[in-house]
């Protein structure tokens, strides 16, 4: 499950950040991802940060792109 992984990636007590604001994630499943988490981590709503994350492209994503065009 999500929390064995997150701790065999030794991020227990992090913040980690859940993008709530997206289509992909149920009401039910924001829940279920609260309670699991609650007691790991500091749990922090990310909603739009992914979205300007893809804004900004690296040099080989780039020349993917131009590769494609």
């Amino acid at each position: 499950d999500l929390r064995n992984l997150l701790n065999d990636l030794d991020l227990l007590g992090a913040r980690i950040g859940v993008e709530y604001d997206t289509h992909g994630l149920t009401a039910y499943n924001g829940r279920r991802l609260d309670e699991q988490l609650q007691t790991f981590g500091q749990i922090a709503d990310a909603s739009g940060i992914v979205g300007r994350l893809r804004l900004f492209k690296s040099p080989a994503e780039i020349a993917k792109a131009e590769k494609a065009a």
